[in-house]
């Protein structure tokens, strides 16, 4: 007997957080888009917390994970003291915080521009016209690429553009998924990157 199709939803109280954290991110993309300076602080924000946190386990599993060798936990705990130097550091210089950001995006999409302009130039079973709209995408997001990496001011706005996009994505997502029980994978950094993840999967598939 097939039982495709009988997977539980998630539980209420899980949908109902679902819907709260979709809500408070359509209201942080809302902020970024009305206030430039918003979305600065909360870069560095997320930033800063990222390179903490990160750092903080580095640390901890330097100290007590006992089953590394003793190069390996030093390693770790190496790289934790520096990320969380490296935290409060982005705290301390918010410009430098945004600068980092604005060099990721730009190398982001110039790594994202090149390979589907070498996909569409090598995709010998491809289409013409499907090898052409990858080598157009491709050019595009290089030129895109380019221009935040020389023009710093075109680069942050860039950033705001993809930091307010992903923010409404995810808002209605989580909505969507605390609404009717689906299942969602967030935007990430890395899913600008050539991210082969579906954003979207419905309990129903």
């Amino acid at each position: 007997m097939s039982v495709k199709g009988t997977q539980e939803k998630a539980p209420k109280s899980v949908r109902t957080v679902e819907i709260i954290v979709g809500a408070i991110t359509l209201v942080l993309a809302g902020l970024v888009i009305a206030f430039p300076l918003f979305a600065v602080l909360f870069i560095v924000f997320w930033l800063s917390l990222s390179l903490i946190f990160g750092g903080l386990e580095g640390i901890i599993i330097g100290a007590s994970a006992r089953h590394l060798s003793r190069g390996w936990r030093a390693l770790s705990l190496g790289v934790g003291v520096f990320a969380l130097i490296m935290g409060f550091v982005v705290l301390g210089l918010p410009g430098a915080a945004v600068v980092t950001s604005i060099f990721l995006l730009g190398l982001g999409l110039l790594v994202l521009g090149s390979g589907a302009i070498a996909q569409g130039i090598s995709g010998k079973h491809a289409s013409g016209w499907a090898r052409g709209m990858l080598i157009g995408i491709g050019a595009i997001t290089v030129v895109l690429a380019m221009m935040a990496l020389v023009f710093p001011v075109f680069g942050a706005e860039l950033l705001y553009v993809f930091l307010a996009t992903a923010l409404i994505i995810n808002g209605i997502g989580f909505i969507i998924a605390g609404a009717t029980g689906s299942k969602f994978t967030p935007i990430t950094p890395g899913s600008f990157v050539g991210g082969k993840k579906r954003q979207w999967e419905s309990d129903a598939a």
